[in-house]
């Protein structure tokens, strides 16, 4: 029996060396590391979740950087060279009957094709007086951030796609460029 116990032994030790050196977990076998420009090490995997349309699967625009929003799903998947480099639960604004947290809206997250125009490790909004840590505008008001109210579990916000993962907002906002494609779609 314990000449099995040294290969599990060795097999959970490096993923969790995996885990501690890259951020995350490797999740699958097909998972490959890469380097970006920027010398970051991200773990990525060559499935492409379905939702993801096809102006983000085939985008070849600058450094091959692309930031999808996809509404109905509530994700958030950046790719680089068409490979996924980042994958995050994602909230938007306020649809329908819905309202933002402090009763107002709705407030929809804009639809189309947008690029990131700024970057401010920490942001307050001038409207709600709200940190917004590592926040990316990308169209008007609207922008990335991490949010503490979606981490706290309010789903709708006043228009930006926001983050529930701190350490996701901070690994985008190195990874993206002011110039980076955003694109936001109903899917």
């Amino acid at each position: 029996m314990q000449r099995y116990r040294l290969p599990v032994l060795i097999g959970l030790i490096c993923a969790l060396a995996m885990t501690i050196v890259v951020g995350q977990p490797a999740t699958s076998a097909s998972a490959s590391i890469v380097r970006d420009s920027a010398a970051q090490v991200a773990v990525t995997t060559t499935a492409i979740p379905s939702w993801v349309p096809s102006a983000c699967r085939n985008y070849n625009g600058k450094n091959g950087k692309v930031i999808c929003v996809g509404i109905k799903s509530w994700q958030l998947v950046a790719l680089q060279n068409h490979k996924v480099y980042l994958m995050t639960a994602a909230r938007h604004g306020a649809e329908g009957t819905h309202r933002a947290s402090d009763g107002t809206g709705p407030w929809p997250t804009r639809r189309g094709t947008f690029k990131i125009n700024a970057k401010y490790v920490d942001k307050v909004s001038t409207l709600y007086r709200v940190h917004m840590p590592y926040f990316m505008p990308f169209s008007g008001g609207q922008g990335i951030h991490y949010s503490l109210e979606y981490a706290s579990g309010y789903r709708w916000s006043h228009g930006c796609v926001g983050l529930k993962s701190m350490y996701k907002a901070k690994q985008l906002f190195a990874w993206a460029q002011v110039g980076t494609t955003v694109i936001v779609v109903n899917a």
